[in-house]
């Protein structure tokens, strides 16, 4: 048996209706709102949905519940319009809980091809836009240092979804990393990189942004700087570097960022 619910605004602008009889529940619902004077009012039955035409209203079904709301008055929300429309994107690096050196921290997930992908702090403020190649996105940036929260959240046809769940990483400062001091972090093409290690470091490793490895780097003979050169694709790179000392991998450098036209 369903029944007719109605909401006490100013006047009765808003009519809720839950159904398990869809025949039923219309006249119901031709039998209320003639009660209030209405016009007659034109049904369609589209398999479960009813829509129904009047001045300036309209019925939307939200999870299982029939709204008729003034347009002027009453509108979807924009988390349920999102979660209605456009799914929510993925963040798969970093991974949740993670330690990074201070400096830059690549973010990135996956996405829907098109959107546009925002990278928002914990409350959901912005922090910036992503760069999005096809179904994938990243975001770039030099953190100081302190626990890190950050969201995403994608837009298609500028219909936002819902943002991800948060993901936290911590940005401190390490003692034993080895340090990058060619080139400066966001410049422009450059064929080699070159920083300092320890003396006695037994070898200096180049990383990518997810720690695979990129190759390794040449120790200087004053046993405190080295310097690595590749030929690089064209495209913007992040690197990081980390030494090996008494046979165990240091923490890694910051990371940097940088451009090969």
């Amino acid at each position: 048996m369903p029944f007719i619910h109605f909401v006490s605004l100013k006047r009765p602008s808003v009519l809720v209706m839950c159904w398990r009889n869809i025949s039923f529940a219309c006249v119901l619902l031709r039998l209320a709102i003639a009660s209030r004077n209405y016009q007659l009012l034109q049904v369609f039955l589209f398999s479960i949905n009813v829509k129904v035409v009047l001045h300036y209203r309209q019925f939307c079904r939200i999870k299982g519940v029939l709204m008729m709301a003034e347009q002027s008055k009453v509108k979807l929300g924009s988390n349920e319009a999102a979660e209605i429309s456009t799914p929510v994107p993925t963040i798969v690096y970093p991974l949740n809980g993670t330690h990074h050196a201070l400096g830059r921290v690549f973010i990135e997930g996956s996405c829907l091809e098109g959107a546009k992908v925002d990278v928002l702090n914990y409350d959901d403020s912005m922090l910036g836009s992503a760069v999005v190649n096809g179904k994938n996105w990243y975001f770039s940036r030099n953190w100081d240092e302190g626990v890190k929260v950050v969201r995403a959240r994608q837009s298609v046809a500028g219909i936002p979804s819902v943002s991800t769940e948060q993901r936290l990483f911590f940005v401190a400062q390490y003692s034993n990393a080895p340090s990058i001091t060619h080139p400066k972090d966001a410049s422009e093409p450059m064929i080699f990189i070159e920083g300092t290690c320890t003396a006695g470091a037994e070898a200096v490793e180049l990383l990518n942004h997810d720690f695979s490895v990129l190759g390794k780097a040449t120790i200087e003979p004053n046993r405190t700087t080295w310097r690595y050169g590749r030929v690089w694709t064209p495209g913007v790179k992040h690197v990081k570097a980390r030494q090996i000392l008494d046979g165990k991998p240091s923490d890694p450098s910051g990371q940097i960022e940088f451009i090969v036209r």
